[in-house]
């Protein structure tokens, strides 16, 4: 059973595109791989057994913080079901990112800096309870938002950031679960980090790692939570949302992302966003992508 305090879960639109959602929950078993078209700094409270994020796993710490760029697939994992767990997802678009900076904060260069730095950031109790209280008085970035909520939303989203900030001075090592009890999932990732493109066949990628199929599948679904093949079908879509984002037309974004049928593509792209290429695109020029 989960639980949501009583407090905001905003999906915003024009100008900023935004989203807090901060959740506890007394029992939590949705583990997913996923990735957002925005930024995601994801603040672990308590309760969180291994994050997996770049190809690495690692073992959460208490209030730390973690900041996934765009198209960066991320997500929880586990043995068995979290107990407990508390955490907060602050989502910005890059306009937002911008926006909340202005001239005196560089925001979206500092949360880049965030992300490719392999030390995690970590709150003090002071920091997070700074942020929580902050949450409160962010209310729904929308056309028809008052210009004094919205004026109140911005300082506190401000606040909330520079307090993120600062815990840079505490950054510490990750806790880096290289050597977990079956390292084969990782090392499939590993190698599907860069050949994901390439043609798809479970009998190589068994062959490579000299295993069955069965016996590959079956590990990498128990440690991941899908299958080979949807984790390259998730590779390739969030590859392929890069580059149309990037101008790249939409046939030739396919083929770069290891679709050789277009209609194949459509269809996977469609199942996974829940919209045509061209409709994600419109969405994502008016600067409202802070969805999956």
């Amino acid at each position: 059973m989960s639980h949501t305090p009583k407090g905001p879960r905003f999906i915003g639109g024009p100008p900023l595109s935004y989203e807090i959602d901060y959740r506890t929950y007394d029992t939590f078993d949705d583990f997913s791989l996923h990735f957002h078209d925005c930024y995601e700094i994801f603040i672990h409270v308590s309760g969180g057994h291994q994050l997996y994020f770049n190809q690495e796993v690692y073992n959460f710490q208490p209030l730390g913080v973690y900041v996934f760029p765009p198209y960066h697939i991320h997500g929880l994992i586990g043995p068995e079901p979290l107990q407990g767990y508390e955490r907060l997802c602050i989502r910005l678009a890059a306009s937002a990112l911008d926006r909340l900076g202005g001239s005196i904060m560089p925001l979206h260069s500092m949360v880049d800096k965030f992300a490719q730095d392999r030390r995690k950031l970590r709150l003090t109790p002071e920091h997070w309870k700074t942020i929580r209280e902050q949450i409160n008085h962010i209310s729904p970035d929308t056309p028809s938002q008052p210009t004094a909520e919205k004026l109140i939303s911005t300082g506190a989203l401000s606040v909330i950031m520079g307090t993120i900030s600062q815990a840079n001075r505490q950054a510490v090592e990750p806790q880096v679960n290289n050597h977990a009890d079956d390292p084969l999932p990782q090392k499939i990732c590993h190698y599907l980090a860069t050949h994901f493109t390439e043609e798809f066949s479970l009998d190589a990628l068994s062959a490579r790692f000299n295993v069955s199929k069965h016996h590959l599948s079956h590990r990498f679904a128990d440690a991941l939570g899908v299958s080979v093949y949807q984790y390259v079908l998730m590779c390739r879509v969030a590859y392929a949302k890069k580059l149309i984002q990037e101008g790249e037309p939409f046939s030739a974004a396919a083929y770069r992302c290891g679709f050789n049928d277009y209609s194949n593509f459509l269809r996977i792209f469609s199942r996974h966003t829940g919209m045509t290429p061209s409709k994600w695109k419109e969405l994502s020029s008016a600067g409202s992508n802070v969805s999956s």
